[in-house]
């Protein structure tokens, strides 16, 4: 599986069928100062760390609904998705 915001995968280039799974994370809550849909450092630095730790909790709890996960490649700020795993 590949875990990335929906506008991460957006720029990826096309996968073969089969090679590659996607899993839709739960949405970024709102956060004071983040502009609506903004999902990567490209959009606003400062508010981002705040908005990337809060899904931490429900990241968990997907990756025990979906039981055993071979793989997971992160960014560098979702430094919790290590632990998680």
């Amino acid at each position: 599986a590949f875990f990335s915001t929906p506008a991460d995968v957006g720029r990826l280039p096309p996968v073969p069928p089969g090679r590659l799974s996607f899993v839709q994370l739960p949405p970024l809550p709102p956060t004071q100062g983040l502009p609506d849909g903004a999902e990567t450092t490209a959009e606003q630095v400062p508010f981002l760390k705040q908005a990337i730790d809060r899904p931490q909790q429900p990241f968990q709890d997907l990756l025990i609904a979906m039981g055993k996960v071979d793989l997971i490649i992160f960014d560098f700020v979702q430094y919790w998705k290590r632990r998680s795993s």
